[in-house]
């Protein structure tokens, strides 16, 4: 509409009207193509209007022309279309009754530059996805999507993200958002109420800015779910759930899109997606497309590491192709390094296309392979077993983990939801193909003559020292007494916990907290008793009900039976079944296997590489005893060539147990039959290795040929021991807690307690049933950007932190940005901060300036003020600041200074010249702040390439600039004409001395174990020796506590403690559990290599103390005079103190001992002063034994 075709003076008003009829327009709609007309389309009554124009840059274009005025009015009608872009003088009105059915809005069109700065008001309208089975976003980079009091409804039926921050219309004002449809709608928090009515609100946008500029309702409706999985995911929303499930997501690099650059058809997402490759809603509309999404810098591959991710392909037609690869690489292209299309997934390609210096893993959907490559081609393919299902048929989430080992060894996991975890195994010296210890690492993608929406999520990549950490999700929940919250704790290995923002609860509130594996449904243990447990194979048949006859009675009747569910098998297990050779010929033949293998329960292999497999083969040649072989990938190792006296032909029904020890890397196999047992041993079995699979199916194979047998087995069992956790716990924690009475804890994730003195919570009292306490010491560790996302509060959403560091500049004119720190940090006695500040994307001349600040206006927390040299610092009260110019055009008070500021302004007389050092592009400047609170000095150190600059300015009194002893940290930056991005890296505090180990309030007022639980607190902070107290605790009958620590061990000191009943204590080697003034209760049972300390009055519990591992320290005598003390062997009494601890009797391992004194001179198991006094049986009776 509106095409002016060279005409001069032209104008024209065009008007069109869809009232009730459908105009469908099957090339591009180009709406306003002059800046100096005025276009109308009105779409009513049940009107149509579509474009089916199929180019992804393409579609329907609202004012092509940026600046055109072009009003879209719908109202009862619909606007269907593939993509729309909606330009600088667009209005799309959609009201009561109207639809807009859209897949994707570009990033950018056939012609202007003002992309998206249009208008889009919903009132009383829904916006839904056009393309049911595609991932779709919405409104990209509008920055005016307003909502009426009558509300916009958005329906998703599989993935939906809203990039457009959603307002209030001020002409409407009241209006909701409202979410329909099965699928997942991605949203940034917003000021709107939202209402999910049905499917699931993700909240996986970071939220930069004041979280009180987020802080409308999410209601959940009896069929909605809300998902948080970006750090600030939530911000000021309050979160009203009337016990729907909160599932909470980690925060990955994928959450970060500005740390991201995107090639070709990558589209930059704010979802959680790293989208490599775009599709239409028309099957083959789009074909032979690429892209690539790298990490801003390079990360060190040389040394062990682990890269996670998630695939997902959301296609049209009904078998995607071609799929996406995990690139490290030193491509000269660097960032921008993006190989051919199809089968080359982005990867490979001809000379000068192809990514060299590099290492790739592809998941080349299309032929169902991994592949492995190097130097730009794949040199390796496996086929992808049938078992798992092809990665792109579906759009379900296949988590990929690509292991390096330091040495040249490369392990791949799939793990598919419902199928076995599969791996995989390739030799390749990394530092060697790359070319360096360090590489961008990334992802490319390429589709074909069929396509799809290769899509990665999740991402994760650490070395083998990093230890999981958290995320603050933000949000506000309020709940009335009695009142359940229903949270999912999906942690990762990299991320164990979960910090929402604010709780406020009542009497008897529960915070039921799980974990994804306590609520995935058991695999039923493989019976043969149910029949429908088992696929049979060949001329497997069931003789009787639990009674599996392998083959059959009859020539060249082989079986196989495999169960259809797969079974944990990487670590320990144990087999039982037993065996009946059946009807047979004379003599019989050959053989019956055990099998574990991953492939399929299909699977007609009795020997399958990859797999495992026993066997136990009575007739080979002219070999008529009873053999054992093992099977590992096809390899066989034999045991022994005669089983005697066990004989599977003669010697009648056999019992065979199999017992994997993954500790070990042994297999034990023992077969019984009447006339003996026979116990074989083989050792260096790597399952996981064997079977290719962290899960697999089990079963049995049996061969006949010209000779027979049934080969019956029955009654089989299969128990397993997992492999040793050594993760942290997962948990949930909150910025703030509040209420009155007592708050319930329900569920295996556990609740956390963060430890900031500035958000006790000493008040309060809690219930544990079940889940366990992890307990940190916030404001006591040093401040860092290792978990920049979630540490750091940023002033804009390109902002952000990633992969330790800090983005606090973006590539924009005049711009100005913060990053200040989430809690305070001790800033009174001496300490030295540490980073490093590079450039990224660069103007010729960076400008203008950056600042590092401290101060206490929490008010300015997520705000930024000040262009060009002011660099954010500006109108920040209670600070101090540094700010360091490196603009070459600044006046001489500034040009190549670092000056002080207070109070939001700069003294440019503090002015010093930071020369010979240079703040400029391509490298990177390493920074040392000290400050010595008795010199009143400030000293900054600035190095680069072998300069080095010293400024020290002295009256420095931080404590009275930010009038406190603890400060909020940040740093800021400002643009001018001249721009770039800014990066702080590797940021660091260190104290002189540590603060005092129990300096801050109490963790807890009460705590309750209730009778029979078991619950573990985990001491959780990087400071050793730390004390973490709890005011009270009631111990109720039959309860066990652990305490162990994530990192450093510590003390966990109860107050005044009641025992209902007997009680255990497991406290791990290094940890202590103080307990004072204990009262009431029967035994104690001290278990673990830790310590149980015992203070205060002297306990009173009625039963026995059984010390059966670590120690138990008095440091007087604390101990009933009743008691009878049980001592195991390995265990420590302390008596550290001088004077005498009288018991009644004492049992050493089981044997009772004689009464009497005992010291460190009578007994190993005494250490300290202290004298034990047994006094029965008293000293000179005579004892009797029996």
């Amino acid at each position: 509409m509106g095409y002016w075709n060279s005409q001069p003076n032209f104008y024209s008003e065009p008007y069109l009207h869809i009232d009730g009829a459908t105009l469908q327009v099957n090339g591009d709609c180009f709406l306003s193509e002059n800046a100096s007309l005025k276009s109308t389309v009105a779409v009513t009554n049940g009107g149509l209007f579509q474009c089916d124009s199929t180019p992804w840059d393409r579609g329907m274009s609202i004012s092509q022309t940026a600046g055109a005025r072009t009003d879209v009015l719908v109202g009862g009608g619909t606007v269907r279309t593939y993509q729309m872009r909606l330009g600088l003088g667009g209005n799309l009105d959609v009201g009561p009754g109207g639809t807009v059915e859209l897949d994707t809005t570009p990033g950018s069109v056939t012609s202007g530059s003002n992309q998206n700065l249009g208008t889009a008001r919903f009132n009383g309208a829904t916006l839904k996805q056009r393309t049911a089975k595609l991932a779709s976003d919405w409104f990209a980079g509008v920055t005016n999507l307003l909502v009426g009091a009558g509300a916009l409804t958005l329906d998703v039926d599989s993935h939906a993200w809203l990039d457009a921050l959603p307002k209030a219309d001020p002409a409407s004002t009241g209006g909701i958002l409202t979410k329909t449809g099965p699928g997942r709608l991605a949203l940034a928090p917003t000021a709107l109420d939202v209402q999910v009515n049905s499917g699931t609100l993700a909240l996986s946008t970071v939220h930069a800015g004041r979280d009180a500029l987020a802080a409308g309702t999410v209601t959940l409706g009896a069929g909605g779910a809300l998902e948080i999985g970006a750090a600030r995911g939530a911000a000021g929303m309050a979160l009203d759930l009337n016990g729907g499930p909160l599932l909470l997501t980690p925060h990955t690099f994928s959450s970060a899109p500005g740390f991201w650059v995107f090639t070709n058809n990558a589209m930059r997402r704010a979802d959680g997606y790293l989208q490599l490759t775009r599709e239409s809603g028309k099957w083959n509309a789009i074909q032979n497309v690429r892209g690539a999404a790298h990490l801003w810098h390079k990360v060190a591959v040389g040394t062990p590491w682990t890269a996670r991710f998630g695939y997902t392909c959301w296609a049209v037609g009904p078998d995607p192709a071609d799929g996406a690869s995990f690139v490290i690489h030193n491509d000269p292209r660097g960032m921008s390094a993006l190989g051919a299309h199809g089968s080359s997934l982005g990867y490979a390609g001809a000379t000068g296309e192809k990514i060299t210096n590099s290492v790739a893993v592809g998941l080349n959907v299309t032929g169902h392979q991994l592949r492995f490559g190097r130097q730009g081609a794949f040199v390796d393919s496996r086929a992808l077993p049938a078992a798992l299902p092809k990665l792109a048929l579906q759009p379900v989430k296949c988590l990929v983990t690509v292991s390096y080992d330091g040495a040249g060894g490369l392990t791949v996991l799939i793990d598919r939801p419902g199928s076995p975890v599969y791996r995989y195994a390739w030799l390749a010296d990394v530092a060697a193909e790359v070319g360096g210890s360090e590489a961008f690492i990334g992802f490319t993608g390429g589709t074909g003559g069929r396509q799809g929406q290769h899509s990665i999520s999740d991402v994760t990549f650490e070395s083998e020292d990093e230890l999981p950490t958290y995320s603050r999700t933000g949000g506000r929940l309020a709940l009335a007494a009695g009142e359940n919250l229903n949270a999912v704790a999906a942690a990762s290995p990299v991320q164990r916990g979960f910090v929402l923002g604010e709780l406020a609860y009542g009497d008897q509130t529960v915070l039921n907290l799980e974990t994804p594996q306590a609520l995935a449904a058991p695999v039923p243990e493989p019976v043969l008793l149910d029949a429908g447990l088992w696929k049979l194979n060949g001329k497997a048949f069931w003789k009787a009900p639990g009674r599996l006859a392998v083959s059959s009675n009859a020539n060249d009747s082989a079986g196989s039976a495999f169960t259809t569910n797969a079974y944990p098998v990487a670590g320990s297990w144990t087999a039982n079944f037993n065996y009946d050779i059946g009807l047979m010929s004379t003599p019989p033949a050959d053989y019956v296997t055990f099998t574990v293998q991953g492939l399929t329960p299909a699977n007609t292999s009795h020997t399958p590489n990859p797999g495992f497999a026993l066997m136990w083969r009575y007739y080979e040649g002219t070999i008529r005893t009873t053999q054992l072989k093992m099977y590992t990938n096809g390899v066989m190792v034999l045991a022994t060539n005669n089983l005697a006296p066990v004989n599977l032909v003669t010697g009648g029904p056999a019992r065979m147990t199999v017992s994997h020890d993954a500790a070990a890397q042994t297999v034990t196999v023992i077969t019984e039959q009447a006339a003996g047992a026979v116990t074989n041993v083989f050792s260096g079995v790597n399952m996981q290795a064997a079977v290719g699979a962290t899960s697999a199916f089990i079963g049995f194979g049996a061969y006949t040929g010209g000779l027979y047998a049934e080969n019956i087995v029955s009654d089989l069992s299969f128990t397993t021991t997992p492999l040793d956790d050594q993760t942290l716990p997962a948990f949930v924690a909150f910025d703030t807690v509040g209420g009155s009475g007592t708050l319930i804890k329900r569920g295996t994730a556990a609740l956390g307690l963060m430890g900031d003195h500035d958000r006790p919570t000493s008040n309060l009292v809690l219930r544990l049933e079940q889940g366990g306490l992890v307990l940190g010491k916030a404001s006591d560790e040093p401040l860092s950007s290792v978990n920049g996302a979630s540490d750091w509060i940023f002033s804009d959403k390109r902002l952000g932190g990633c992969d330790d560091t800090l983005k606090i500049c973006e590539y924009q004119s005049y711009f100005t940005g913060t990053a200040m720190s989430a809690r305070r940090m001790r800033i009174g006695v001496p300490w030295t901060a540490t980073f490093k500040l590079a450039i990224g994307k660069s103007t010729t001349q960076p400008a203008d300036g950056f600042s590092f600040f401290l101060h206490n206006a929490p008010e300015r927390l997520g705000l930024a003020a000040g262009t060009t040299a002011e660099s954010g610092f500006n109108a920040i009260p209670k600070s101090f600041g540094l700010r360091w110019c490196f603009y070459p055009n600044h006046g001489a008070s500034v040009l190549y200074k670092v000056n002080v500021g207070r109070n939001g302004v700069w003294d440019s007389g503090t002015g010093q010249s930071y020369l010979p050092v240079m703040i400029t592009n391509g490298f990177v400047t390493a920074f040392s702040l000290r400050y010595e609170p008795a010199a009143g000095t400030l000293t900054s150190v600035m190095s680069r390439d072998g300069l080095i600059v010293t400024n020290t300015f002295t009256g420095i009194n931080l404590a009275a600039d930010v009038q406190d002893t603890a400060a909020y940290i940040g740093f800021g930056s400002g643009t001018g004409g001249s721009y770039q991005e800014l990066f702080v890296s590797d940021f660091r505090v260190a104290y002189d001395t540590p603060a005092d180990a129990g300096a801050g309030p109490d963790d807890l007022a009460a705590l309750t174990l209730p009778g029979a639980s078991t619950n573990t607190v985990t001491l959780d902070t990087s400071l050793p020796g730390r004390l973490f107290r709890i005011t009270a605790a009631a111990v109720g009958d039959g309860a066990t506590l652990g305490v162990n620590a994530a990192r450093e061990p510590g003390t966990l000191a109860f107050g005044a403690t009641a025992l209902a009943g007997d009680a255990a204590f497991e406290i791990d080697a290094g940890c202590t559990l103080a307990v004072t003034d204990v009262t009431g209760g029967e035994d104690i049972v001290k278990r673990g290599a830790g310590a149980l300390a015992l203070a205060g009055a002297t306990a009173d519990y009625a039963g026995d103390t059984r010390l059966e591992a670590g120690t138990l320290a008095l440091d007087a005598a604390r101990l009933p005079r009743t008691t009878d003390l049980h001592v195991a062997s390995g265990a420590t009494l302390s008596l550290a103190f001088a004077g005498k601890q009288y018991v009644h009797a004492l049992f050493v391992d089981g044997a009772p001992m004689p009464g009497g004194l005992y010291t460190t001179e009578k007994a190993a198991w005494i250490t300290g002063p202290g004298t034990l006094v047994v006094t029965y049986p008293p000293v000179g009776s005579m004892l009797f034994l029996r």
